[in-house]
């Protein structure tokens, strides 16, 4: 992980980005960043696991092409450096440990 300036930080947040750190030391650096009473504010992404899960994504596959495309005005090709970033397929679900490993 990459470093960044020495905090602490009242509010960090972890859009659609936690799912690409290691999990245990990503929450364990949030956390030594953190000021005391601070905020830690975490939207990701979790494994389908109910058929809801399933429809849900195949609803969205769609809607998230027709805004990828409105966004990037119809061009198809070459896709632009900001959707290049290396990912890999989310192995947490949603319910999982009540605490995260940190102890939070």
């Amino acid at each position: 992980m990459a470093d960044f300036p020495a905090g602490p930080y009242d509010v960090i947040t972890c859009v659609a980005t936690i799912h690409h750190l290691p999990f245990t030391q990503a929450l364990a650096r949030f956390r030594r960043h953190l000021a005391p009473g601070g905020t830690l504010v975490i939207v990701g992404l979790s494994r389908a696991r109910t058929p809801a899960d399933h429809l849900f994504g195949a609803v969205a596959i769609p809607a998230n092409a027709a805004m990828g495309w409105l966004k990037n005005k119809g061009r198809a090709s070459p896709r632009p450096v900001s959707m290049t970033a290396p990912t890999h397929s989310a192995d947490m679900a949603v319910g999982g440990a009540s605490r995260s490993p940190c102890g939070w």
